[in-house]
């Protein structure tokens, strides 16, 4: 489903310069636990 909806969006103006995982409802300074929520955030 996803795969889809992005074939039809159009390419970036500009690449990305990081990729990586956003933890959801989670402070920052936290541990990772395993079982957690994320996300993966371009900028």
């Amino acid at each position: 489903m996803i795969e889809a909806q992005n074939a039809n969006l159009p390419a970036p103006l500009w690449p990305a310069l990081i990729e990586g995982p956003v933890r959801i409802d989670v402070p920052l300074n936290a541990p990772w636990n395993e079982d957690q929520e994320y996300v993966y955030w371009s900028n």
